[in-house]
């Protein structure tokens, strides 16, 4: 009789906990390990200054309610999470134990990816002479296509920085960048590595935009690079553009003359 009352005060207590949680609406352990791991890597880019840079001023509020959303769990079900653990703060150790070592391990592949990308044969190739062009008013003036000798093969980074102002005019303006063959240059054979639409904003700091193309073809030895390149051109009218340290490397390079 007496174990049978244990075993029964036992089962209701296991049950008490399992209603409790239910009631709470709480996210399960291992879901919460990873939620919170994606919630540390957002929180550490919102922090970082090139990251920044690059995608404009980072919300965190807006980045961990994008992370919640794509976890499938709502902002009440953390809080509810948040508010069970820190009254069992045992069982929160253990859960940050678990958050930590999925961190550390990321972070060690992290720096693998890192090493092995520098350890690849890298080198500038091109960069504009003038590291910054500011154009602003009602102006035919942007900056002319960029042309670029090529005389090698291999993987082209392209990197430029840009901002348009929402008040600049330009209809539908996008990073254009292609290789040709200056002996056959049409635009069905040319070989684009970017046609990227330029985002209109009106943060501070330019954005980042990079891109990447195999090139193995030694005809194709001219780069052009128009920023940016939009449907009224030749025109007169209002114009904001910043543009920032336009550059081009190339890695794992084979000199072809």
């Amino acid at each position: 009789m007496r174990r049978t009352l244990l075993a029964l005060l036992i089962a209701l207590h296991v049950l008490s906990c399992q209603m409790n949680k239910a009631d709470m609406n709480i996210i399960p352990e291992g879901d919460f390990v990873k939620l919170l791991v994606d919630m540390h890597i957002t929180d550490a880019m919102a922090m970082n200054h090139d990251i920044n840079r690059s995608f404009g001023e980072l919300d965190s509020t807006l980045l961990y309610r994008t992370v919640l959303k794509e976890h499938g769990y709502t902002y009440q079900q953390m809080k509810n999470t948040f508010e069970y653990y820190t009254d069992r703060p045992d069982k929160y150790v253990k859960v940050y134990n678990k958050v930590f070592a999925e961190l550390s391990k990321r972070s060690d592949q992290a720096k693998e990816a890192y090493s092995s990308i520098q350890s690849s044969r890298t080198f500038q190739l091109w960069r504009s002479k003038e590291p910054r062009f500011n154009i602003m008013g009602d102006t035919l003036d942007y900056p002319e296509p960029f042309d670029i000798a090529v005389d090698t093969t291999g993987t082209f980074v392209l990197v430029a920085e840009a901002k348009l102002s929402t008040a600049d005019e330009s209809v539908n303006p996008v990073l254009e960048a292609y290789f040709y063959d200056p002996d056959n240059d049409t635009p069905d054979s040319r070989i684009y590595i970017a046609r990227e639409p330029i985002i209109k904003s009106d943060h501070n700091r330019p954005r980042e935009y990079s891109f990447i193309k195999e090139m193995n073809n030694p005809r194709y030895s001219r780069m052009r690079i128009i920023i940016p390149s939009q449907e009224n051109t030749d025109s007169v009218f209002f114009k904001e553009l910043e543009l920032r340290n336009l550059r081009v490397s190339l890695k794992n390079a084979e000199r072809t003359k």
